[in-house]
Formats: C-alpha cells, sequence, structure tokens
C-alpha cells in the first residue's frame, strides 16, 4: 500500500529511519504538533512523483522544501536560502550526495558542481563597425525573405496558369 505521494510503506519506513534530521539544513525534526516550521515534509530530491524509491524520497524541514519548491538541487544549492543557512552539497546528508554525485557523473565533461558563476568578458568593438555588422545581417535576411516570398509567389502564379 502506498501513502498519498505514491510512496511503498517499506519505502517510508525505511525513510523515516534514515532521515531523523533535514537532509538539507540538518536540523532535528520536532513533533508536527511543536512546530510547523520544524516538522518533516516529504522531499523528492529530483522532482519527479514517479520516482519514489528511497534514493530519491527524502525527509526535510518545512522551510527547506517552501525554499527548494521545484528548483532543480544543483541550482536550488547556489540560492541566497541556501548561502544564509551554510547549505551547501557537502554539507547535505549522504542521500542528497549521492544524487549530487550521479549528477557529477552524468555531466563529466560538461560543467562541475556547483556551477560557477563565470564573469563575463566585454571586448570594445568600434560603434560604425558594430552597426555595419548589424545592418548588413539585417539586409541579407531581408533579403532572403524577399527572395522567399517571390519564389512562393511565382510557384503559386505557375501552378494557377497550368491549372
Amino acid at each position: 500500500m502506498s501513502n498519498r505521494w505514491g510512496v511503498t510503506k517499506e519505502v517510508e519506513e525505511f525513510v523515516r529511519k534514515r532521515d531523523t534530521n533535514c537532509i538539507y539544513c540538518r536540523i532535528e525534526f520536532v513533533s508536527n504538533e511543536a512546530s510547523t516550521k520544524l516538522g518533516s515534509s516529504w522531499e523528492h530530491i529530483i522532482n519527479d512523483i514517479r520516482l519514489n524509491s528511497s534514493d530519491n524520497i527524502a525527509l526535510c524541514c518545512r522551510s527547506c522544501n517552501a525554499s527548494k519548491g521545484t528548483k532543480k538541487l544543483e541550482d536550488w544549492l547556489q540560492s541566497n536560502y541556501c548561502s544564509n543557512k551554510g547549505i551547501n552539497r557537502d554539507s547535505v546528508a549522504q542521500v542528497a550526495k549521492n544524487y549530487l554525485k550521479k549528477l557529477l557523473n552524468s555531466h563529466e565533461g560538461h560543467h562541475p558542481l556547483p556551477r560557477i558563476k563565470r564573469r563575463r568578458t566585454s571586448f570594445a568593438i568600434p560603434f560604425s563597425s558594430s552597426v555595419q555588422t548589424k545592418t548588413k545581417e539585417m539586409n541579407m535576411w531581408t533579403e532572403l525573405q524577399t527572395q522567399s516570398s517571390a519564389g512562393s509567389t511565382t510557384k503559386k502564379t505557375r501552378q494557377a496558369s497550368s491549372s
């Protein structure tokens, strides 16, 4: 039998034993009656309700769950909320680290986690040169559009005259 989120009883019991603290901020859960903010809530590490195994289902505090929402974990870890609470890929519980490790391995050669905000480098381009390039591009595009529409008009005229 599953709960209303489709989590089987076995997975639910396993996760409840494993996750006695929030998997993100690591606070200890208190009974739901004592504090709604510090109570536990079900978390899909990957936001897909169909993925209900114990490596995707976890318990986190309601504050972290509300902050994360539907964001990808790797994006959420870069948020101000995580920064202010000291939450990062090294501080989260092992179940979240496992997900991040899988993600890193699947992106091998693409970009490391967390994403590094790169500084944009600007190059000085003479204004007239930039305008000239844009003008040339626009002229070429307009010419292509004109040729394309003229070609379709010619085809329509030929089809009409041959009928």
